[in-house]
């Protein structure tokens, strides 16, 4: 588990570098996305964070925060983000984010939500292969819809 200022600023890090290679659907802010790093990673109740390693080297972390459903009282876990490195996709540290934030969601007794985007995959079959794999059920898409003339 992430705990550390220098575990803050590692996965800052990560996290902005992959925006910086064209992940980001907005400009990025600096300090907001330190801050909101920060939160997550600092929260004693409702949010934690993890990192994954291989041969020593950091290569992917996953942030996950509880919210209600807009709907019902009951509460749910979602991922802030996720990432891996793309060289480092199969060597096991997707799995073992996705172990820590079920153990979570486990302990918290609610649904874990998570979110996979790749655009360099064929449509859908990472997803779906992703929700065989751990055994979560897809719960519908996510569709980006863009202003005119963006």
């Amino acid at each position: 588990m992430a705990v550390t200022d220098q575990d803050v600023a590692a996965i800052h890090h990560m996290l902005a570098h992959q925006m910086a290679q064209g992940a980001a659907r907005a400009p990025v802010s600096p300090e907001k996305s330190m801050r909101a790093v920060y939160d997550v990673v600092t929260s004693k109740e409702g949010a934690a964070a993890w990192m994954a390693f291989a041969d020593g080297k950091f290569v992917g972390t996953m942030g996950i925060v509880q919210t209600d459903f807009w709907y019902a009282d009951d509460g749910f876990l979602y991922d802030k983000w996720l990432y891996v490195l793309p060289e480092y996709e199969n060597c096991g540290a997707l799995s073992e984010l996705l172990k820590e934030a079920q153990a979570a969601a486990d302990v918290a007794g609610m649904e874990l939500i998570i979110t996979i985007l790749n655009k360099s995959r064929r449509r859908g079959a990472r997803r779906e292969h992703v929700a065989m794999l751990y055994s979560y059920q897809p719960a519908g898409n996510v569709y980006a819809f863009n202003p005119k003339g963006s």
